[in-house]
């Protein structure tokens, strides 16, 4: 058997990341390669009466065979422990990473939490302070000013506002206005009485 097969078949099988099958394929595939050498061997011509007996031969011939397969069945092992071994270092440098990620989310969450307590303090200061002044201005311009601003805000103003303004505002707005302002003020409604939305 030429020594360059062994070489590359050697380097083939050493490879820690193919997998097992793959080398197990390398190895059956030199098996077979030196099995055809052998082959060619015994269909030449006969041979001088020199030659070893058939016998012999066979155990000569036979015994890179039983060296490689017993050299790909050692190296099954180890290369399978190698790929192991680096698929449970890689899956700790993702474990890392995602708990990392996972710090960063949590500070940017106690963030949001933050930010919307502030609005929502500062909303329930300004919704007290807001409905006084638009239960002082005509209806008509109070209609124009909370037409401008986000329906939540409008309603929780006009929420606060006596019964008879809250009309007169809502008779000045656009329909389609008034009529998403009196769905939210129903769905509030529900929601004190405990009813659901």
């Amino acid at each position: 058997m030429p020594s360059w097969q062994f070489n590359s078949t050697v380097t083939r099988c050493s490879r820690p990341t193919l997998a097992r099958g793959a080398i197990a394929a390398v190895c059956i595939a030199f098996q077979l390669s030196v099995a055809d050498i052998i082959n060619a061997d015994s269909a030449e011509p006969a041979k001088p009466a020199t030659e070893p007996p058939a016998a012999a031969r066979t155990t000569t011939t036979q015994g890179p065979i039983s060296v490689s397969a017993q050299y790909c069945a050692s190296i099954l092992d180890r290369a399978a422990d190698a790929r192991f071994a680096e698929q449970r270092a890689q899956l700790a440098k993702l474990q890392k990473q995602i708990e990392e990620r996972l710090g960063q989310l949590e500070q940017r969450r106690v963030e949001v939490e933050t930010w919307t307590k502030r609005r929502e303090d500062f909303l329930a200061m300004v919704r007290g302070n807001l409905s006084t002044i638009y239960s002082k201005m005509k209806p008509a311009a109070a209609a124009e000013q909370l037409a401008k601003i986000d329906d939540m805000t409008a309603a929780a103003i006009l929420l606060k506002l006596d019964p008879r303004a809250t009309s007169a505002i809502l008779t000045e707005m656009d329909p389609a206005k008034a009529a998403e302002l009196a769905r939210l003020f129903a769905a509030a409604e529900r929601t004190k009485t405990g009813k659901g939305t």
